[in-house]
């Protein structure tokens, strides 16, 4: 009994420090009228609602199946993950809501890096990226920044997991808020 008590009471307590996951289908959620969606949807057909992970009516497209991860703290994060799909997003205090700005600063940094190669799609809120490894290994990513209240939120997808340029701009596109 004691044993269960502190394995609970553990559970609790991991809980409390916001770590979470769910997954979702197209069946699970909806897009709303308040949050228009931009993006593929021939690509993707679910939508993954991060209000209750990042405390803002967000709403990306995502594929079937996906799993949300949050964490929260004084930067809070959710990833959403499935095969041949990864978005991290990050919401912190807002320094500025110019997400031009935003949008720049981050570009620079993509540029500063010694394996940037090119920009791929670029828009008034964010950016694809190649980057190029060695010889025969080129990777991608993205950047978008979204402004809610106090907060911005930025979007990207990881080098690690060497998506395709065509991958990595459904992700971006599946981010996009109208």
């Amino acid at each position: 009994m004691k044993i269960l008590s502190i394995a609970a009471l553990s559970l609790l307590l991991l809980s409390a420090c916001g770590g979470s996951t769910s997954t979702g289908d197209s069946t699970a959620t909806t897009p709303s009228t308040s949050n228009s969606i931009a993006g593929n949807s021939s690509t993707y057909t679910a939508v993954a609602d991060l209000s209750q992970a990042l405390n803002a009516p967000i709403k990306i497209k995502a594929p079937n199946g996906f799993k949300i991860v949050s964490n929260s703290g004084i930067i809070q994060e959710a990833i959403i993950e499935a095969p041949d799909y990864y978005v991290q997003v990050m919401s912190s205090d807002a320094l500025t809501t110019d997400r031009k700005a935003l949008k720049a600063e981050a570009l620079a940094e993509a540029k500063a890096m010694k394996e940037f190669t090119a920009i791929v799609e670029e828009g008034d809120f964010g950016f694809v990226y190649e980057t190029t490894w060695d010889a025969n290994s080129k990777g991608y990513n993205f950047r978008y920044f979204v402004i809610n209240g106090a907060k911005v939120l930025d979007f990207r997808s990881n080098s690690v997991n060497n998506f395709t340029k065509q991958q990595v701009q459904s992700m971006y596109a599946a981010v996009k808020q109208e």
